[in-house]
């Protein structure tokens, strides 16, 4: 499984999640803070293709 922690803001001004994908490529975000306008989507989605790229790449190495 990998997971990264996801920020968007400064530090007056902050959203936060952490976004697991395992290596079946399931992924799950777990909000840290309250986004109630949404800032982190975009973010999110970017490090969610990135996790599943990296796990795809990381499991074509050990099934080589």
């Amino acid at each position: 499984m990998r997971q990264r922690l996801v920020v968007v803001g400064d530090e007056q001004d902050f959203v936060a999640a952490m976004v697991f994908v395992t290596s079946s490529g399931r992924s799950t975000v777990v909000k840290l803070t309250s986004d109630p306008t949404n800032r982190l989507a975009e973010s999110i989605d970017a490090c969610t293709r990135d996790l599943k790229g990296l796990e795809k790449s990381v499991l074509g190495v050990v099934a080589d």
